[in-house]
């Protein structure tokens, strides 16, 4: 009896370790405020450069004025399509990008060439949407990652 309840408390702790491991690392504070991955970038939003549109790519606009975090984007992407009422991404394997970071321009605004083909093919008449992450920094600390998409149809 004592052994049983000896390994059920041990399961408990490692457990309740391991999700607490867990949680910290998709957590983060800075100045007291608490920030998590996958949230959505603030006071940021994409747009499709009107006429660039393509079965094969687009070119995005990013306006970001946010002024307490610094947003830092990378080349990577993930192209989702709405099929039974659900968002599936298109995404068949880790795929591949620069690691290269880019920041706004003086007119809060980046401006970036994209081109699927190569990771997902030509896209099927369809509902889609393209989200990209960021990375976020407050007083030249890394938080975390937060996204922006936007939605187009072919």
């Amino acid at each position: 009896m004592k052994k049983t309840i000896l390994i059920i408390i041990t399961v408990i702790l490692v457990v309740g370790i391991l999700g607490g491991v867990y949680f910290s690392f998709r957590d983060y504070k800075v100045n007291g405020n608490k920030y998590k991955l996958g949230k959505y970038l603030k006071n940021t939003s994409m747009i499709i450069k009107e006429g660039t549109l393509t079965d094969t790519g687009c070119t995005i606009i990013i306006t970001d004025t946010e002024k307490e975090e610094e947003h830092t984007y990378g080349e990577d992407y993930d192209i989702y399509v709405y099929k039974d009422d659900k968002w599936k991404s298109l995404r068949t394997g880790e795929g591949w990008h620069h690691l290269i970071g880019y920041l706004v321009n003086k007119d809060n605004k980046l401006e970036m060439d994209i081109n699927w083909e190569s990771a997902y093919g030509k896209l099927e008449p369809g509902k889609y949407k393209l989200v990209k992450d960021a990375g976020v920094s407050i007083n030249d600390s890394y938080v975390g990652d937060a996204i922006v998409e936007v939605e187009f149809e072919i």
